[in-house]
């Protein structure tokens, strides 16, 4: 392997540290964040519970007086407010701990950088002392050019990161999608056999089951979208894309989520809102691969251009 082929291979290994330990330290003002929406959960649940409990000990003569509506009405909201409550606690305690693994695998990673730092200064080193004993009339000229090939090495790592995270992205909203419409499906085709109890159960316990490990699944893709934020940022230097307005989506989708999961899953009993949501998401995931590719396209472009460069000053 050349000098200069060694050396590319060690600036993709040392820029993916570098950009891990920036996610890293993102990441834990996530966590700081996520502990407060765990502890503001915690407490909302407890408040919902308490809700139930005193809407069940009143009397039917009470709650006429006392609340509009009739008992059942008031005290099905408050069961739904709860399950809502619930749901939101389990998903931020999910969330906070895939968090916190997260943080421990990054933090053993970017201590291998002050030894990949310095594997790379000595290629680097071992480089110019090459040029410079080459004889070539364009020394100045060509390493000019080896650091901005080295440039574009770690520009095409970032490029790779952003597609790697947006992939996972678009893998995971794919699985969402799927289990939800399963859920769905089962019960279109159920309803009619759902009469007997025992049907009953059995269908419901299969529909819930697909919920549950797709709202799991959210939860990872809730933090495979922040981090594919992050690394967009990394490639955009300009205001082609506004990433603030999609940070703002992003979060509009997270926040959107339970909502419509709870609308869908207890009030009208049908999935079809949830799928929608994931549908745009799942769109809008692929429109912003779809601008990824195309800046690695013109940089695989510009690529191209500086090692055509450097062969014609080599052959000087």
């Amino acid at each position: 392997m050349s000098t200069t082929a060694e050396i590319s291979k060690e600036i993709e290994i040392l820029q993916s540290l570098i950009l891990a330990r920036k996610y890293l330290e993102k990441l834990r003002k996530q966590i700081f964040e996520q502990k407060a929406i765990v502890q503001k959960w915690q407490v909302r649940t407890e408040k919902e519970y308490q809700d139930i409990e005193a809407l069940e000990k009143k009397s039917i003569y009470s709650l006429f007086h006392n609340i509009l509506g009739t008992s059942t009405d008031k005290l099905d909201f408050e069961k739904q407010e709860y399950l809502h409550a619930v749901l939101q606690l389990k998903a931020a305690n999910e969330s906070l701990n895939l968090l916190k693994f997260e943080d421990s695998v990054l933090k053993e990673k970017v201590k291998n950088i002050p030894h990949q730092k310095e594997k790379l200064e000595q290629l680097i080193r071992l480089r110019e002392a090459q040029v410079l004993k080459s004889g070539n009339k364009k020394q100045l000229e060509l390493l000019a050019i080896y650091k901005e090939m080295d440039q574009s090495v770690k520009f095409q790592r970032e490029i790779f990161e952003a597609k790697d995270a947006g992939l996972k992205c678009k893998k995971l909203s794919t699985e969402i999608l799927d289990l939800f419409k399963r859920a769905s499906k089962i019960r279109s085709w159920g309803q009619s056999n759902l009469d007997h109890p025992r049907n009953k159960k059995v269908h419901l316990d299969m529909e819930k089951s697909h919920v549950d490990h797709a709202t799991s699944k959210f939860q990872k893709l809730k933090i495979q979208l922040h981090k594919f934020y992050e690394e967009l940022e990394d490639i955009y230097k300009s205001d082609t894309l506004n990433l603030m307005a999609h940070s703002v989506r992003f979060d509009s989708y997270v926040e959107s989520y339970h909502n419509y999961l709870i609308n869908d899953w207890v009030v009208k009993e049908k999935l079809a809102s949830i799928i929608d949501l994931i549908e745009a998401l799942h769109s809008y995931i692929l429109r912003l691969l779809g601008a990824v590719d195309h800046i690695e396209l013109e940089h695989l472009h510009h690529v191209k251009a500086l090692k055509r460069k450097l062969d014609r000053l080599l052959l000087q």
